[in-house]
Parts: C-alpha cells; structure tokens; sequence
C-alpha cells in the first residue's frame, strides 16, 4: 500500500511546470549584472581591507573619484536587475535598460562599452517584445 501510494506522488510531482520562462532582455541584463558586480564588489572589499590594514583612510585622498565610480556601478548594476524583472511593460523596461548602458558608459568610459553593448542589446529586446496574454494578467494578482 505504501510503496503504490509513494509511486502515485512521485508522478503528481513530476507534472508540476513553471509557468515563467525568462525572456532574451532578461537572460542579457541577469548576465550583464552579474558580470558587473563579480567585478565591482571585491575592488570595494579590497579597498576597505588595505584601509583596515593601514589604519587610516588615506586610499580615500587617492582613490575617491574611483570609488564614487565604483558604487554608481554598482547601484546601476543591481538595478538593472530590478528594472528587468519588476517592470511589467516592456517598454519603459527598455528604456531603462538602454539608460542603464549610457550611465555606465560615461561613468566607465572606454571599459564600460562592453556592459553599454549589452545592456542596448537587452533594451532593444525589450522594446520589440510583444505582451503576451499571461503576461497581461501576471501584474493584476
């Protein structure tokens, strides 16, 4: 009786289907993002061990412009990932993935053109996608 009754779940679990599927602006900016803060968060943590080793922030008398740079990353960084998966409509998603790029192409110049590549890339995307039916009713909830 157990082992019948273990074999019927098992084949109930197995018809459990997600309904969300990411969409190519979300794969982009997920990768993009990540890439991002792989990169900005140990320059910051570094920064903040050699200071705690020195014992007085005199990296802040030479590095403060590049960290003011570094935080804006970051903070363009982990919002793109809420634009991305928080916005509903595509469109303003769009926009603001494309002003996510310019941001951090000016305030990385030449090393941020990878990530302003990308993240147009992602906002285009975005603004061809069409709303599906499901997509319509999954922000009324």
């Amino acid at each position: 009786m157990n082992i019948s009754l273990g074999k019927k779940r098992d084949k109930q679990y197995c018809r459990i289907r997600f309904e969300h599927e990411l969409k190519g602006y979300q794969k982009l900016t997920l990768i993009n993002a990540i890439l991002g803060l792989v990169i900005l968060v140990p320059i910051i943590v570094g920064y903040v061990y050699i200071n705690n080793l020195i014992g007085f922030p005199v990296l802040g008398f030479f590095l403060g412009g590049v960290l003011l740079h570094v935080f804006l990353l970051i903070i363009v960084n982990a919002s793109s990932l809420y634009v991305a998966f928080r916005i509903k409509n595509t469109k303003i998603a769009g926009l603001l993935l494309i002003v996510c790029g310019v941001v951090i192409l000016a305030s990385a110049t030449f090393l941020g053109i990878p990530s302003f590549v990308l993240f147009c890339i992602g906002g285009v995307l975005a603004l061809r996608e069409k709303p599906t039916l499901s997509r319509l009713f999954q922000g009324k909830e």
